[in-house]
Protein backbone atom coordinates (compact mmCIF):
# COMPACT_ATOMS: atom_id res chain seq x y z
CA UNK A 1 0.00 0.00 0.00
CA UNK A 2 1.08 3.35 -0.77
CA UNK A 3 0.75 6.75 0.32
CA UNK A 4 -1.76 7.10 -2.49
CA UNK A 5 -3.66 4.40 -2.06
CA UNK A 6 -4.33 5.87 1.75
CA UNK A 7 -7.28 7.56 2.75
CA UNK A 8 -6.49 10.81 4.85
CA UNK A 9 -7.71 9.02 8.44
CA UNK A 10 -4.91 6.18 7.31
CA UNK A 11 -2.03 9.22 6.14
CA UNK A 12 -2.59 10.77 9.61
CA UNK A 13 -1.81 7.48 11.42
CA UNK A 14 1.25 6.76 9.75
CA UNK A 15 2.82 10.21 10.23
CA UNK A 16 1.75 9.64 13.65
CA UNK A 17 3.62 6.23 13.56
CA UNK A 18 6.72 7.97 12.03
CA UNK A 19 6.68 10.76 14.40
CA UNK A 20 6.96 7.94 17.55
CA UNK A 21 3.31 9.14 18.30
CA UNK A 22 1.95 6.04 18.80
CA UNK A 23 2.45 3.63 21.34
CA UNK A 24 1.57 0.08 21.23
CA UNK A 25 -1.46 -1.08 23.80
CA UNK A 26 -0.32 -2.25 27.59
CA UNK A 27 -1.91 -5.80 26.67
CA UNK A 28 -0.39 -6.06 22.79
CA UNK A 29 2.14 -9.05 23.47
CA UNK A 30 -1.35 -10.85 24.79
CA UNK A 31 -3.43 -9.76 22.24
CA UNK A 32 -1.12 -11.18 19.25
CA UNK A 33 -0.58 -14.12 21.00
CA UNK A 34 -4.28 -14.61 21.53
CA UNK A 35 -4.56 -13.60 17.91
CA UNK A 36 -2.06 -16.37 16.26
CA UNK A 37 -3.16 -18.92 18.78
CA UNK A 38 -6.79 -18.32 17.29
CA UNK A 39 -5.04 -18.57 13.74
CA UNK A 40 -3.89 -21.43 14.04
CA UNK A 41 -6.73 -23.29 15.49
CA UNK A 42 -8.52 -22.33 12.96
CA UNK A 43 -6.79 -24.98 10.72
CA UNK A 44 -6.45 -27.82 13.29
CA UNK A 45 -10.19 -27.81 13.55
CA UNK A 46 -10.93 -31.32 11.79
CA UNK A 47 -14.87 -33.32 12.06
CA UNK A 48 -15.65 -36.64 10.66
CA UNK A 49 -18.17 -36.20 7.72
CA UNK A 50 -19.94 -39.23 5.61
CA UNK A 51 -19.74 -39.82 1.56
CA UNK A 52 -21.81 -41.50 0.12
CA UNK A 53 -20.11 -43.22 -3.59
CA UNK A 54 -20.78 -45.55 -5.60
CA UNK A 55 -19.12 -48.77 -5.81
CA UNK A 56 -17.48 -47.59 -9.34
CA UNK A 57 -16.47 -44.30 -8.29
CA UNK A 58 -14.66 -45.55 -4.65
CA UNK A 59 -13.01 -48.11 -6.86
CA UNK A 60 -12.03 -45.24 -9.06
CA UNK A 61 -10.69 -43.58 -6.46
CA UNK A 62 -8.74 -46.70 -4.70
CA UNK A 63 -6.62 -47.22 -8.18
CA UNK A 64 -5.71 -43.53 -8.34
CA UNK A 65 -4.74 -43.53 -4.41
CA UNK A 66 -2.61 -46.66 -5.39
CA UNK A 67 -1.09 -44.53 -8.58
CA UNK A 68 -0.21 -42.15 -6.82
CA UNK A 69 1.32 -43.31 -3.24
CA UNK A 70 3.00 -46.16 -6.11
CA UNK A 71 2.43 -48.76 -3.97
CA UNK A 72 -0.43 -51.25 -3.59
CA UNK A 73 -3.25 -52.37 -1.64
Amino acid sequence: MTNHDMDAEERDILDRFERGELRPAPDADREMEDARTAAHSTFKKTRPINLRVTERDCMLVRVRARQDSGGSE
